[in-house]
């Protein structure tokens, strides 16, 4: 069976991630924020498209760096960061989603 052919500067790209990530779970918030640079429009148009909302996404994506700002000192990444963050994303988007669902109930 053939192998899957990836692209290097994606390779170099994950690498770089993870050491973004390693400082950001020591402490950095100067690297977590070069992540959230680095990954900010993914994570908003993955939101987006879970939404239809432009202005939810943009809290959704905002409440998805803090999320993962908080579980940075736990989680060890050996893979690439931004489908754990699309995860997180897609968690956060579910659990509002579960809220307005709650709400319009209790209306």
């Amino acid at each position: 069976m053939g192998q899957a052919v990836t692209d290097p500067a994606a390779r170099d790209g994950d690498a770089a991630d993870l050491l973004l990530w390693a400082r950001a779970r020591a402490g950095d918030a100067g690297a977590f924020g070069e992540l959230f640079d680095r990954h900010a429009k993914a994570v908003y148009n993955f939101c987006f498209r879970l939404t239809a909302d432009w202005s939810a996404a943009e809290d959704l994506m905002s409440a998805t760096f803090v999320q993962a700002w908080r579980r940075s000192g736990t989680v060890p990444l050996e893979g690439a960061v931004l489908p754990w963050l699309l995860g997180v994303a897609r968690n956060v988007c579910l659990n509002h989603h579960r809220s307005l669902r709650r709400r319009a109930a209790a209306l």
